[in-house]
């Protein structure tokens, strides 16, 4: 129990019984104070700051290399989708290439023009007409000393006749056959040419073969 106040009056006044004033008397029952300074401690006690978890170096590396797979990942995608479109789109101009019908008809005109000068013994003309294929291999003066050779042979061109015109090869070609008769043979023979449309255009006769020379030369 805390020691007593003793309260003295003033000096100046008249002597007064002194009273003895003591301190409020604690009422709280001793069992809710017990409970007080348990909950007391036991916030105290959990009442410390908790340091943050560290996250393993490992784990981070881990981390690192997930999104660095990932945007690998994602380039790879974007590559195979860029691929895969340019091949479609190569793929559609060409089926759609080969499906577009040709015309016909310059390749004719080119045809009846090199059978034409040959014909008439115009092998200059006949020349033009060839296109790489042949006269990457063929000098002008070889053709023609090989036509002139043959008609020397066989004679000259008296007549010819197609009987397959315009038939449809590999790519932008034309295949066309004549039956050729000449002034020495007993009769006919075949002969099949080949022409091709090059990227200007224009038609060229790229082969040209024949069965005369199975013929003894008359």
């Amino acid at each position: 129990m805390p020691p007593p106040v003793v309260v003295t009056p003033q000096a100046n006044r008249t002597k007064q019984p002194v009273f003895t004033v003591y301190p409020p008397v604690d009422t709280v029952p001793p069992q809710q104070a017990n409970q007080a300074k348990r909950l007391a401690n036991t916030v105290e006690a959990y009442n410390f700051p908790i340091a943050p978890s560290a996250i393993p170096k490992s784990a981070q590396k881990l981390g690192h290399g997930l999104r660095r797979g990932l945007k690998v990942l994602a380039i790879l995608v974007v590559l195979c989708g860029l691929l895969v479109c340019g091949l479609g789109y190569a793929a559609f101009h060409y089926f759609s290439a080969q499906n577009t019908p040709v015309s016909t008809a310059e390749a004719s005109a080119m045809a009846s023009d090199f059978m034409q000068a040959v014909s008439n013994r115009n092998y200059d003309q006949a020349y033009n007409d060839l296109g790489p294929p042949v006269t990457r291999d063929t000098t002008r003066d070889q053709f023609k000393n090989q036509a002139q050779s043959e008609d020397s042979c066989y004679g000259p061109v008296t007549h010819y006749t197609v009987i397959n015109a315009g038939t449809p090869s590999k790519g932008n070609t034309l295949s066309y056959r004549y039956t050729i008769t000449r002034e020495k043979l007993s009769r006919p023979y075949q002969l099949d040419l080949t022409l091709q449309q090059g990227s200007s255009g224009n038609w060229q006769v790229t082969d040209y073969n024949s069965n005369v020379g199975q013929t003894p030369c008359g």
